[in-house]
Formats: C-alpha cells, sequence, structure tokens
C-alpha cells in the first residue's frame, strides 16, 4: 500500500500529521484525476443528488463527490484504486494499467510534500519565495508530482518546495562533441559560478551537471564517452543552487550568477525531462528578437518582462539520448531587478491546500480594493503582453501558470514576468526575421494560436476564472470581463483573423490524460466550447 510508504518516509511526524496529509493527498488527486476524466470525456456519468454517478460495464457504478472530492465504489476509494477498477472494465483503447505506477506515485509525492513542506518557511529570497510555494504542482496534470524512479530522499533534496540549498556537478567534455553558442562573458560567469579554480584546457568545455543526473544517468548514457576519455567526469561539486518550480531549473543562491535549466532523466508529469539540441540552440536567436522588440514597445516595457535566455550548450551526436542528457541553458538571473514587493509564480497563487489561505486570496484582502478589480487588472495584464506578442511580433507565449509570474505591490497586480522559449511557438511567416532551427518554436500560424489558446485560455485563465467562482462571482461574469479586454485590445490592435481565433465558438484542448492513456497516438487535442464565445453576449 502506498500510505505505507509514506508513513514510512514520514516516521519523524505525528501520527496526526501523517493522516491529515495522505487524507489531502487523496483529495487533491482524486480531484485532479476525475476533473481530467469529465473534461475529456474518457466516461460518462449522470447526476445523482450532488454527485457524480459513473457507469462501467455491467452494472457496476461509482461516485464521485466535487464537495468533498471523494470517490465512492460500495466504499470509500483513492484515486488509485479507481484505476485499478477502471483497469477491469478497460477497452483496448484507453490503457488504464499504464496509469497505475504514475498514481501511485503522485499520491505518495502529493503526501510527503504536504507533511514536510505545509507549514515550512519561504525562502526570504526575491525571486525564490515565489517559486517554492507550490505544494500541487501543475494544475491540469493527474500525476502532478511524479518524480518516477528517484527515490525520496533524493526528491527531499532538489524538489522546490523543500526549500534545500544543494551543489552543482561538473563535467569537462571535449568541444568537438558540443554545439555552444554562449557569449564568453557567460561562460567566464559559468566557470567562477563552479568555484573551479585551475584553468579550463584549450578545447575542453566546463559543463553543469545535476547531482541526480552526475549519480544515475551519465555514467549509463555516455559509457563510450567517459571511457574514451571524451568526457571528465569531475571530483569537484560547487555553486549553491536552489530549485525554481520547474525543478530542474536552478538559480544560485548568489545573484551574480545565471539560472541554469539542466536535464533530468526522469518523468515530472508526463515527460523525461531533457533538454533538446532546438531549444539549446534557439535560445539566443529568441532573446535577441524579444530584445528589439521592448527597445521600441513602451506599453510592453512598462507591463512585462521577459526573463531572457542567455545561450546554451547541446551535444552534436544524433541519437536522442546522448543529444538531450548532457543539454544546458543558461538564464539570466532577476532577483536583484524585481522591481515590486512580492513576485510569485502563478502556479501557487490559486492552490487550495487544507489550512493554508490561498496567496491570491491574501493578497485581494491587502489591497483594500474590491476583488473584481484585482481581477480586472489581472485579466488586463495577461491578456495584453500575450496577445500583443502574438499578433503584432507573431511570438506565441507558453501563457500558463507555470511560465508566467506576477508582481504585486501593496498586494495588486502590477507587471507580468514570463519565461521558457523552448515553449513558445513563433510564426515563420510573421517572424520571418528569426533563423531558428527547425523544431517546434519555429511553427506554423496555426500552431502558434494552439498554444496560445490551451495556455492563455483553457489553463491561466480558466484557473484565474475557477478560483474567483470560489469567492462568489458568477462564471458568465468573469468570463464577460476577460471578453471585453480581449474586445478592447483588438479595437486599439486590429488583426481580424487572430481575433476570429480567438473568440472562436470552439478550441481544442490538449487533452493530457487521454495522452497518457493512448501513448501511441501522440498530441491528442478535443473541441470543446469557447467559454469567451459561450458568454460573450447573453
Amino acid at each position: 500500500m502506498w500510505q505505507h510508504k509514506v508513513r514510512q518516509e514520514a516516521a519523524r511526524f505525528s501520527a496526526e500529521e501523517i493522516n491529515e496529509g495522505i487524507t489531502e493527498a487523496i483529495a487533491i488527486t482524486n480531484e485532479k484525476l476525475m476533473m481530467a476524466i469529465v473534461r475529456e470525456g474518457l466516461l460518462s456519468y449522470t447526476l445523482s443528488a450532488e454527485k457524480w454517478k459513473f457507469h462501467l460495464t455491467g452494472r457496476h457504478v461509482f461516485f464521485y463527490d466535487p464537495g468533498t472530492r471523494s470517490i465512492e465504489s460500495g466504499h470509500a476509494i483513492d484515486a488509485l484504486q479507481l484505476v485499478h477498477m477502471l483497469e477491469c472494465h478497460q477497452t483496448d483503447e484507453l490503457n488504464w494499467r499504464t496509469l497505475m505506477p504514475e498514481i501511485e506515485n503522485q499520491l505518495i509525492n502529493q503526501a510527503l510534500s504536504l507533511i514536510f513542506c505545509r507549514h515550512s518557511p519561504a525562502a526570504e529570497h526575491a525571486y525564490l519565495k515565489g517559486e517554492q510555494l507550490c505544494l500541487t504542482g501543475h494544475n491540469l496534470h493527474p500525476c502532478a508530482k511524479i518524480r518516477i524512479e528517484m527515490p525520496f530522499d533524493e526528491v527531499r533534496k532538489y524538489a522546490p518546495e523543500y526549500n534545500d540549498a544543494f551543489q552543482l556537478n561538473w563535467l569537462m567534455v571535449d568541444r568537438n562533441l558540443l554545439f555552444v553558442d554562449l557569449d564568453d562573458k557567460d561562460y567566464r560567469k559559468l566557470i567562477a559560478f563552479s568555484g573551479i579554480e585551475e584553468t579550463i584546457p584549450e578545447g575542453w568545455i566546463l559543463v553543469p551537471v545535476h547531482p541526480y543526473q552526475f549519480k544515475y544517468v551519465l555514467p549509463d548514457i555516455y559509457s563510450e564517452e567517459i571511457k574514451n576519455g571524451q568526457i571528465k567526469l569531475l571530483p569537484h561539486i560547487g555553486g549553491w543552487v536552489k530549485s525554481t518550480s520547474s525543478f530542474r531549473t536552478v538559480c544560485p543562491l548568489d545573484s551574480r550568477y545565471p539560472v541554469i535549466k539542466l536535464p533530468v532523466d526522469i518523468q515530472i508529469t508526463s515527460t523525461k525531462r531533457s533538454i533538446s539540441r532546438t531549444t539549446a540552440l534557439n535560445a539566443k536567436k529568441v532573446t535577441d528578437y524579444i530584445r528589439t522588440i521592448y527597445l521600441r514597445d513602451a506599453e510592453l516595457n512598462h507591463i512585462s518582462r521577459p526573463v531572457y535566455e542567455l545561450g546554451g550548450v547541446t551535444m552534436r551526436k544524433a541519437a536522442v539520448p546522448k543529444q538531450r542528457n548532457l543539454s544546458f541553458l543558461l538564464r539570466e538571473n532577476i532577483s536583484d531587478s524585481i522591481d515590486a514587493d512580492e513576485l510569485y509564480c502563478a502556479n501557487c497563487l490559486f492552490e487550495q491546500v487544507g489550512g493554508r489561505v490561498p496567496i491570491a486570496k491574501q493578497l485581494i484582502q491587502s489591497t483594500g480594493s474590491s476583488p473584481i478589480d484585482w481581477f480586472e487588472k489581472y485579466v488586463e495584464l495577461l491578456a495584453t503582453v500575450t496577445l500583443k506578442m502574438m499578433s503584432l511580433y507573431g511570438i506565441g507565449l507558453e501563457a500558463h501558470l507555470q511560465n508566467i509570474s506576477v508582481a504585486f505591490n501593496n498586494g495588486f497586480p502590477v507587471s507580468i514576468y514570463y519565461r521558457d522559449w523552448g515553449g513558445l511557438r513563433i510564426d515563420e511567416v510573421r517572424a520571418r526575421q528569426l533563423a531558428l532551427e527547425k523544431g517546434l518554436t519555429s511553427a506554423t500560424r496555426e500552431e502558434m494560436y494552439e498554444k496560445v489558446q490551451n495556455t492563455l485560455i483553457s489553463n491561466h485563465l480558466s484557473e484565474l476564472v475557477k478560483f474567483f467562482v470560489t469567492l462568489g462571482y458568477s462564471e458568465e461574469r468573469l468570463w464577460q470581463i476577460v471578453r471585453k479586454r480581449i474586445d478592447d485590445f483588438y479595437r486599439m490592435h486590429p488583426a481580424v483573423k487572430d481575433y476570429e481565433q480567438l473568440t472562436a465558438a470552439v478550441i481544442y484542448e490538449k487533452a493530457l490524460l487521454s495522452m497518457r492513456l493512448m501513448p501511441d497516438r501522440g498530441d491528442i487535442y478535443l473541441e470543446k466550447d469557447n467559454p469567451l464565445n459561450v458568454y460573450a453576449y447573453r
């Protein structure tokens, strides 16, 4: 039983604290799984009193109560027990069995993060504080907390919510094995950060490595290069860092040095976290393009801040595991340039974990303004930045909760920070001056639309609206405010096709759970009613 693993790892806590964590982890995982099932239409249901009644094969049924986030089938069951039951009734198309280890790992890690971190103080650090407060992970993934194959003592060292500092490992790599796209000044900063005092030999590159990757992954994937002396595993460890909300992106405690995005070959949510060659080699080109935008766009400068990527290094090897598991990116460290009282990764703002008032609610209460004024300003900032970057400059931002941070003064939203160029979709026609490496970043107009719709509407704005519904506001009124903001934007910046696409009757949402159950089908999109259209003219 997964609960035994939790009790074993959390033995130094009281039985009451452990049981609270287990109970809350069950509720969180139940809700995420059931909402994904319903959102993606994987099982049909009817309403029975306050519960949802699901019919399986034969006369088998189960119930979900959204009020208590509980699942019942004769008695209370958790998400793992439900997946076991669904596996007994599965079709050839939906392979529920593949989800079992993921749900189990999700429950264990979710419970342990609640037990260990619920009352832990956040980092006293302008940037890291707002990165480490998210206890439930990605808002739409049923398995947002999974760290498949990583032992818990390693999770506790490296997961952001545990707020632990650690040092990086380092390699010396024959330059002939690498594509290097870094300015010399940034590479010199990296060397200084490592603490290595001896001179780096001519023809060799110093490469930072996540400790987990160094211990468990590199000796296997790069055994040939290590054996023939092209990769040297250094005994030196150095450079103190803490993890950001993405787990494998680490921020130096000394703000003079850049943030480093590293591959970590474990499954987090739905994929292993490596770094593609195109992501590493496009980073500086995209940064240069965005810098030119911000040199001439006063409005964007006033309300937003790109977190620039400084360049990257990647293997020349064609084999995908070798190509992706030694790459790294350097990103601007914004710790000393936060011009606000508070900066929070949006992913933690609306989280409702038992015993903690959501951060957004705390901020709203501190403003002295009405909640709806806060909502309108948040929407104005987010929509203006995302739509302007798309319609005027051809860049589809990955505007979901994980890549957007919001700055607040006196509790009121004042600016948007956005990051992660690997998640952008850049229209090849509108930004034709960008000579990007072929890959996902370089996109068609339709792919750019899909990125913005999925991340802005289906993820970020939907979560914002959902939260304000809990404060007593009607969903209809909230989406009408969002629609008005979008209408106002396109009156000022006419772009007919963009406007029609964003406000169309249907949008196409990525079906994250379906993609886990049917992995051979690749990306799966579902046609959904667009709330910007549904609520627009009532």
